[in-house]
Parts: C-alpha cells; sequence; structure tokens
C-alpha cells in the first residue's frame, strides 16, 4: 500500500497530476491515514492542489485527535496564531451549497453544486484564496464573524457570497441543508443577482434543495430565513372582484400585508417561499352560491388542494 505522505510529496512536484490526486482522495476516504501523514495534509492547505483534495484533507485533519496535531507547525504554514489553529480543529463546522454552471455560447451545458464550509474564529480571518480576500474580507465585515472557508471546486464568478454569507449569519441548520445560495454581495450589503438562475434552479430541484437568489438586502435575507413565522396570504375572489384581476388585487394585499410584516413583497415570496401570486389567490368570476353544498363543493375540490399546496412549499425540507 502507497503511504500518503509520500503521494503527497508528489504531489507538491506535480500538481496537476490527476491520477495522483485521486491516488491521494482513495486513502483519505478509506481513512489510510497514519500520525505520520498529519504534516503532509498541512501542506495539501497551501499547495495548489485540487480544490476537491484540499478540501478532504482537511476534514481528515479534524478527524484525527488534537493532541496528535503540532500546531506550531500548522500555524506557521498557514500564517497565523496557533490559537486560530487550534480552533479550525475543534469549532463547529457549518457547510451549505451554491449552483455553479458551465457555459456555452450563452446557454447553460452542464451545472452542478458546489459545497462550502467555514469555522468561525475569534482572533483573525484564514483565507487561502488570494483573488478572493476582498470579496471574503467584505463578507468578514458584513456578517461581523472571523472565518476560515473552504471549496469543494474552483470557483471564478462572485455568486458563491451568500452560502458564505449564510453558513456565518443564520441560525437555523436545516435551512442549510435544505436551500442552496447565490449570488454576489455588495460593500453596502445588498445582494446582487446572478446569471442563469434557470439552469441553477433546474440542478437545486433535481438535489432536492431550494435555490435562494434575486436581489434584495441582507436584512430581509435574514429575516425571512430567521424569523420561523412569516405572512401567507391566501384570498378568495368571487364576481366583480375576480373581474378585477390578479394585476389589481395584488397590489392591495401587498400594501396590507406591509402593515404587519415591513419586508414582505410578491417578489421576496417567490424567493423565499417558492410561492407566486397565483399559488395564493383563487379567482372566479361568478359569484358563489350561499347553499352549503356547493360551499363543499369549493373547499373540496379548489380551496383545499390551494392550501395543501401553500404548505407544501413553504416546507423548507421538503
Amino acid at each position: 500500500m502507497p503511504l500518503l505522505r509520500k503521494e503527497i510529496a508528489k504531489l507538491k512536484t506535480e500538481p496537476g497530476n490527476k491520477r495522483i490526486n485521486e491516488i491521494c482522495l482513495d486513502m483519505i476516504f478509506k481513512n489510510h491515514i497514519f500520525l505520520e501523514d498529519i504534516e503532509s495534509l498541512y501542506e495539501l492547505l497551501i499547495t495548489p492542489v485540487s480544490d476537491n483534495l484540499r478540501f478532504a484533507s482537511f476534514l481528515a485533519l479534524r478527524s484525527l485527535p488534537l493532541e496528535n496535531h503540532n500546531l506550531k507547525k500548522f500555524s506557521a504554514l498557514l500564517n497565523c496564531n496557533e490559537s486560530s489553529c487550534e480552533q479550525l480543529l475543534i469549532n463547529e463546522v457549518r457547510f451549505a451549497s451554491f449552483p455553479v454552471v458551465r457555459v456555452e455560447n450563452r446557454s447553460v451545458v452542464s451545472a452542478t453544486l458546489s459545497s462550502v464550509l467555514t469555522i468561525k474564529l475569534t482572533e483573525e480571518n484564514i483565507l487561502l484564496y488570494d483573488d478572493k480576500k476582498e470579496d471574503l474580507n467584505l463578507i468578514s465585515t458584513l456578517a461581523d464573524s472571523k472565518f476560515f472557508v473552504l471549496f469543494d471546486t474552483s470557483i471564478v464568478e462572485r455568486s458563491y457570497m451568500l452560502s458564505i454569507f449564510a453558513t456565518l449569519s443564520v441560525s437555523n441548520h436545516e435551512l442549510l441543508v435544505s436551500y442552496s445560495f447565490t449570488g454576489g454581495i455588495s460593500e453596502k450589503g445588498f445582494v446582487f443577482s446572478s446569471d442563469y438562475v434557470e439552469g441553477k434552479k433546474k440542478v437545486c430541484q433535481e438535489r432536492g434543495k431550494r435555490l435562494i437568489y434575486g436581489s434584495y438586502s441582507l436584512e430581509v435575507f435574514l429575516d425571512w430565513l430567521e424569523q420561523k413565522e412569516h405572512p401567507i396570504p391566501l384570498a378568495l375572489l368571487f364576481g366583480n372582484a375576480a373581474r378585477d384581476g390578479i394585476t389589481k388585487v395584488s397590489p392591495v394585499i401587498e400594501k396590507a400585508i406591509l402593515k404587519e410584516s415591513k419586508h414582505f413583497s410578491w417578489e421576496s415570496l417567490m424567493i423565499f417561499a417558492d410561492l407566486s401570486e397565483k399559488d395564493c389567490l383563487f379567482v372566479q368570476e361568478q359569484n358563489i352560491d350561499s347553499e352549503r353544498q356547493e360551499w363543499t363543493k369549493l373547499i373540496k375540490n379548489y380551496i383545499k388542494p390551494l392550501i395543501t399546496n401553500l404548505f407544501t412549499k413553504t416546507d423548507p425540507a421538503r
């Protein structure tokens, strides 16, 4: 059996060698790691190897007992305090995902979900990505958190930023598992929409996740994800009200809800709850007969399915 540290030594001279990369990954996944391999795993974090190998090697390091680590060597390699290195190994890891698409001739030819992990730190940021330090420091300021971050894939665009902010700011772990995030963040704390949202939504749906996308402030983002309850409108329109149409009724409903929930909008409802106006409105141009039989039929055939759909769509774990 090859020794992990020897394979890592080969990678340092041939960082693009896919075969050696796969050998190292296989050994890590099979837990073929000896104490003598630890310092070689440290070096993988600062060696230009594949992102998935760097990601796996860090998780392997965390699986080893703290007393087996050389914090002095680790901190020297990462250029940080020993106390920060200790936090890397023992503090909570939080994961989130974001979609990545490959585009040719303005069309999405492939899409996948990438993972990011973060660890909150108390003293300093530990940022291994020189080309992303400006954006990562901005996230640190907006989230008011020092942190360490790793990606499991190579990324180009800035749409990963919202996923990192989510791991640092959203307290509900279930949401981080159920959702995927896409969007860059401005210095003023506004999320700006990313490109190719439909392709990204498709891969998220295939993986059983709801995509959070669009343009809004981080205040709105946190309000929707942190609050346990949000008003969901349900309106039944008959006769003249129905003939006025959704376009006239929708602003009235939105204005009424804003009195109770300052961040409500139909657009936010679509982004965070996957609900459109049509999901929340029942329209019938004829007036309903007051007879009980007519109401029973209406409730059974139309209103009950409408309410069931609202509950289904607003469940983040669906």
